[in-house]
Formats: C-alpha cells, structure tokens, sequence
C-alpha cells in the first residue's frame, strides 16, 4: 500500500514537471515571438520614418528650385531684344526697353527699367521711399501717354510706396534694373491705337565723392502700337 502511493505521488510529482516543462517551453516561444514582432515593427517605423524624411526632403528640395526658377524668370525678362532708349547725365545712363513694339490688346506689356553708373566713382542713390513688387524692389516708374499727350497709365498710380529711405550703392559699371509690367487691364486699357511709354527714375538723391544732388532722369519715348 505504501509502495503504490509512492509510485503515484513520484507519477504526479514528473506529471507536474512535465508540465511545467511544457509551459515553460511555450513561454519562451511566445517571448520569442514577441521579440521577432516586435523588431519587425520597428523595421518598418524606421523605414516608414526614413520614407517620410524623404518624401519632406524632397518636397522641400521642389519647393526651393520652384523659387529658384521663378526668380531666374523675373531675371530671364531683363534681357529684351526690342526697342531701349536712354538719357545720359553723368554718371549716370537711364533707360527703358520693351520686347517689341505691336501688342494686342490686354496683352501684357513689359518694360525694363534700369539705372547704370557710367563714371568712374561709386555712387550712392538714396530715394525717400519705394515699392515692393512679388517681393522685388521697384525703383523707377513708367508712364505711358496717347497721341493727344493724355496720361493712360503710370505704374506709381497704381502701388502703393513704402515711405521708408532706400539706399543703393553702385561701382563703375554696376547698373539696377526693374521689369514692370503694364496689363491692359482693370480700367487701364488703351484700346486701339498708338502710344508712347518713358521711363521715370523719381526724384532720387545722388552722392559722388560726398557732394550730394537730387535729380529726376527721364527716358526719351518709345512709340507702341496696340491693335
């Protein structure tokens, strides 16, 4: 009697044993796999986080060469192979150009406007105020009359001035240019017919080796035809 119930107490004692055997070899399989899951979804947050830094690069990246090549096409429309008149009056060279000379009507019309030091000293320019224009500085002004002298539109007329001094340094040979342009638009269409556009610098202060003088330069016309 003693005997067998040592043999069952030694048969429940393995029987538990081996269960504890068999839960423990569960446990570590579920740790493991757990640990598996778990470095495979930080696999894919680090590549999903890595993509996403990529993909905000790159917009940035686009984002920048879209300024870039908005500002190189403002730039693109100084050079003009139309008409360009100029005033001299040491040291400086006032001009305006156009890309041609017959437009249509409400077709926009662009007029580069610069202001060039021909002498051989640095010159300072100092206006009382200015106008801003998609972010670039405007410094002069164009007007544009009919056959009857009657004044069809002036770009000043139309913006507003920052009343604030801007002032502008220039070595021989340097020049400032602005493209302004005129829309045929709003009230301010021409119609039909012939006109002429000058360019304008505003009343500007000039100062060559600390001798200071104001001046107001104008362009000779050049004659547009709308049709």
């Amino acid at each position: 009697m003693l005997a067998r119930c040592d043999r069952l107490i030694a048969f429940r004692t393995i029987g538990w044993t081996f269960e504890q055997f068999i839960y423990g070899l569960r446990l570590k399989y579920w740790i493991e796999l757990e640990y598996k899951l778990g470095v495979c979804l930080r696999g894919f947050g680090s590549l999903f986080a890595s993509r996403f830094r990529k993909v905000i690069f790159l917009v940035v990246v686009l984002l920048v060469a879209l300024t870039v090549g908005v500002y190189a096409y403002m730039i693109s429309l100084s050079p003009h192979a139309g008409p360009r008149v100029s005033v001299v009056s040491p040291p400086l060279e006032f001009s305006i150009g156009l890309e041609k000379t017959e437009f249509q009507q409400a077709e926009p019309i662009n007029m580069t406007v610069s202001l060039k030091n021909v002498g051989n000293e640095m010159i300072q320019l100092m206006w009382t105020s200015y106008y801003l224009y998609y972010d670039q500085r405007m410094y002069f002004d164009f007007v544009i009359v009919d056959e009857n002298d009657t004044l069809v539109y002036q770009w000043t007329g139309e913006h507003l001035a920052f009343a604030a001094v801007l002032t502008e340094t220039l070595n021989p040979g340097e020049q400032l240019v602005s493209v302004y342009p005129w829309y045929q638009l709003y009230g301010y269409e021409g119609g039909e017919g012939t006109y002429y556009v000058k360019g304008l610098t505003r009343s500007v202060h000039l100062t060559v080796n600390d001798q200071t003088s104001t001046i107001l330069l104008e362009t000779p016309s050049i004659t547009i035809i709308i049709n």
